[in-house]
């Protein structure tokens, strides 16, 4: 090991020891010692595992400084006999007993990481082996506008849900956005763009994408059934016949419509007269059903197609 290293473990050494005093609970300070290590597990010279059950005692503090990574912080827990986790219960190889070294949180009234590409914070479940839960981290397009990322874990795999964007001046929600009964509240304007799709075949709709049953419009160019979801608060679909087709809107078997005020039975589709541009608008009336409103270019509204 070459003088330059020597230094810089000596100095990686000293940071982790300043972190425990100043980040660890008064309560966790009465220990028998203070470990270093590079590395959390793989029981090789440096990592977390190599060191002896034996020699740890209750309360022991270890600073694990991972180059390129992280500092993880733990606590000795003498009696905890949890399954290994890494990195949130690290087991060592040797004499281990019940002992364990469990990752602990930090609390502090701020904190400044280091430059790095993505600077950012990952969370682990205890629960879960392995892989990480929750990522939010960001990265600079330049010295000006940056993006902040929020990610959470979906099919194995942490998938970003939303953006917030410091070059477009805009948050991006990836996923869409439900809300409860409180809804939002403003004295100003929102506004956004509907979801349109073109079908020449029979499909349900919210299959491509569940917001084309809040608000969208499907176009249909050939003769075609389209499904209604199940009918929920807040819906609303329009359907419009592009050419001189025949189609039939095909709510749940177990939602009424009332079609142009009339009401039909439970189930029964909307057909149109197949004239080109065809329209018919269904919105949420109740828990169990819809209110159609249809129009066409010949005049003729839409009927039971049973």
């Amino acid at each position: 090991m070459g003088k330059g290293d020597a230094v810089r473990k000596l100095i990686l050494y000293l940071i982790c020891v300043l972190t425990a005093i100043i980040f660890v609970p008064d309560a966790v300070l009465a220990v028998t010692n203070i470990y270093g290590a590079t590395a959390l597990t793989g029981g090789a010279s440096g990592a977390l595992d190599e060191i002896d059950g034996a020699d740890l005692a209750d309360k022991d503090i270890a600073l694990v400084a991972v180059q390129t990574d992280s500092l993880y912080v733990y606590v000795l827990d003498a009696d905890s006999a949890a399954a290994e986790n890494s990195p949130t219960v690290i087991s060592p190889d040797t004499n281990a007993g019940d002992k364990r070294w469990l990752l602990i949180s930090i609390t502090a009234a701020s904190l400044i990481a280091s430059p790095s590409a993505a600077p950012g914070i990952t969370g682990y479940d205890s629960d879960i082996a392995g892989a990480a839960i929750l990522k939010i981290y960001g990265d600079a397009n330049d010295a000006n506008d940056a993006h902040l990322y929020f990610q959470t874990l979906q099919g194995a795999s942490l998938v970003t849900y939303i953006t917030l964007d410091g070059i477009l001046e805009q948050i991006t929600f990836a996923k869409p956005l439900v809300m409860g009964s409180n809804a939002i509240s403003t004295t100003g304007l929102l506004s956004g763009g509907i979801v349109t799709n073109t079908k020449a075949a029979a499909y349900t709709v919210g299959a491509d994408s569940a917001a084309e049953a809040y608000g969208g419009v499907i176009y249909v160019t050939d003769a075609a059934v389209i499904t209604l979801p199940a009918v929920a608060a807040g819906m609303s679909v329009t359907v419009v016949t592009i050419g001189a087709i025949a189609v039939s809107v095909d709510p749940d078997n177990a939602d009424k419509m009332y079609l142009d005020g009339v009401l039909l039975d439970d189930g029964d589709k909307a057909t149109n007269t197949s004239t080109t541009g065809d329209t018919i608008v269904f919105t949420y009336y109740s828990a169990d059903g819809w209110y159609a409103m249809s129009g066409s270019p010949d005049g003729d509204h839409w009927t039971d197609g049973s």
